[in-house]
């Protein structure tokens, strides 16, 4: 069963007085409803906050505890901003590209307390040798200064899932195909964008995520036009999703691809 012959057929069955915007509407839904999920097992996140958990309700110093797979890339950046976007910490840890992945990490970020409390995203990037984002986390906090209530982390499995485009994979013509499954952290739009070497961004597109897709994934289907592609090029897609009340992104996963004429 395909995802694009199953939605043809449910909307052959819609009656058709009802509106073509209406149908659009209605296709993140039906998509969503498909029982398709990605293959097992599914691969680990390549960041993953184990501590403090979504949520949770923290003081200063905030003990951070995470599993790191990026390897090659020896730089990690891990940012406290509050609900205005301003920066309270930042930590910027060098690792070995030698060390064993996953690398375990803990350490304390320290920050001003608070006299009431204060919402906040703990955020752990890292970016490639180009300076494009190569993959990202995040969790939402409230920032205290009474007691601490800690709460479980997430399950550490990838929110996006891609089946195409593979890793190191050149693609020609105009146009990408991307497939595979998404288990969104919110309700906001999930963006797609091809990079260039120079931070170029020669294509991007949205996809709606609809509402209350709970913790099961989402199969999906893009196609991504691209411009000013004269000769092979490196670029990266870059998926992405922002936060809803705290600016930034709260997750992002990426693929290295090379694109020609």
């Amino acid at each position: 069963m395909r995802i694009k012959e199953t939605t043809q057929s449910l909307l052959n069955n819609i009656p058709r007085c009802i509106p073509v915007i209406l149908v659009l509407m209605l296709l993140p839904a039906l998509t969503a409803a498909l029982p398709w999920q990605p293959p097992e097992p599914i691969q680990p996140a390549y960041l993953h906050i184990l501590a403090p958990g979504p949520n949770s309700t923290v003081t200063s110093p905030i003990i951070i505890k995470a599993d790191l797979r990026c390897g090659g890339y020896d730089l990690t950046r891990i940012e406290l901003v509050d609900i205005h976007g301003k920066l309270l910490s930042r930590q910027v840890l060098r690792l070995s590209s030698h060390l064993v992945m996953p690398s375990h990490v803990t350490l304390p970020i320290y920050f001003d307390m608070p006299q009431d409390e204060v919402k906040a995203r703990l955020t752990i990037y890292v970016n490639d040798q180009f300076g494009r984002p190569l993959s990202l986390t995040s969790v939402n906090l409230t920032l205290t200064s009474k007691d601490s209530e800690i709460n479980p982390p997430r399950d550490g499995q990838l929110a996006f899932v891609i089946s195409t485009p593979q890793e190191g994979s050149t693609h020609t013509g105009d146009t990408l195909q991307v497939k595979g499954w998404m288990r969104p952290y919110n309700n906001s739009v999930v963006i797609f964008e091809l990079i260039t070497e120079i931070g170029g961004i020669i294509g991007s597109r949205q996809l709606a995520v609809p509402e209350n897709s709970g913790e099961a994934y989402i199969p999906f289907e893009i196609e991504m036009p691209y411009i000013f592609v004269t000769s092979t090029r490196n670029v990266r897609l870059v998926i992405h999703q922002m936060g809803e009340n705290i600016p930034g992104d709260v997750v992002l996963i990426s693929r290295q691809l090379w694109v020609a004429p």
